[in-house]
């Protein structure tokens, strides 16, 4: 479909295709691209399982992914086992349809689907939901605790400082009372995230401890 108004890229996209023998040797000598109705999503039971599957696997992936940055896994390091469970069959059936796509894009040695009470037995696990499944990523040997420990404690020392700065202004009756309600109110949303910030820092650095037990 592009290859009339960008020629030059098309023809070398479709080289570099994987073809058939009886493949042509050029894109512009291929046939005309055809509409097949059994890929329509709306009109295919097979497809719409596919794709749902598919969007059950990104999901799935951009919750490892945030795991890592959340507990700041190194970009290098490939996580040994992710733990999955859940009541709903179909997610499963989707782990299982695409566990090489979790661990090629996950980073992920191996993929276990188990029962819920296997989870609770996992220690010093991160946890996520994600499209109707509960993961757990053991997190004993992806972290240098003592370095992860010094950067939290050290986020925890801006945030309290931010958070006695802004506290400070909204203590004041002055600048309460004679500064525009929006200017007000911008500090306040600025306090109660810095309050949620704290508590997720807190949070990381009650799951390190966890790990050097």
């Amino acid at each position: 479909l592009l290859h009339p108004t960008t020629p030059y890229v098309t023809e070398d996209i479709w080289q570099a295709l994987p073809k058939g023998d009886d493949a042509p040797k050029s894109i512009m000598v291929n046939h005309w691209p055809k509409s097949r109705v059994e890929l329509d999503r709306a009109k295919s039971a097979e497809m719409g399982r596919a794709v749902s599957q598919m969007e059950t696997l990104i999901e799935v992936i951009k919750a490892i992914r945030g795991i890592r940055g959340e507990t700041n896994v190194k970009p290098g390091v490939v996580i040994d086992e992710v733990f999955f469970a859940s009541d709903d069959e179909q997610a499963l059936a989707a782990i299982e349809a695409g566990r090489n796509y979790v661990e090629l894009l996950g980073k992920v040695e191996k993929v276990s689907v188990v029962d819920s009470a296997k989870l609770d037995e996992l220690d010093a696990a991160a946890a996520a939901v994600a499209a109707g499944l509960e993961l757990r990523i053991p997190l004993a040997g992806l972290i240098d605790i003592a370095e992860e420990r010094a950067r939290i404690e050290k986020e925890l020392e801006r945030v309290a400082e931010d958070i006695a700065h802004v506290s400070g202004k909204l203590s004041n009756e002055g600048f309460v009372n004679n500064a525009p309600a929006a200017v007000v109110q911008k500090d306040r949303d600025k306090l109660a995230a810095y309050e949620d910030e704290k508590k997720t820092l807190e949070q990381s650095l009650a799951e390190l401890e966890a790990l050097e037990k």
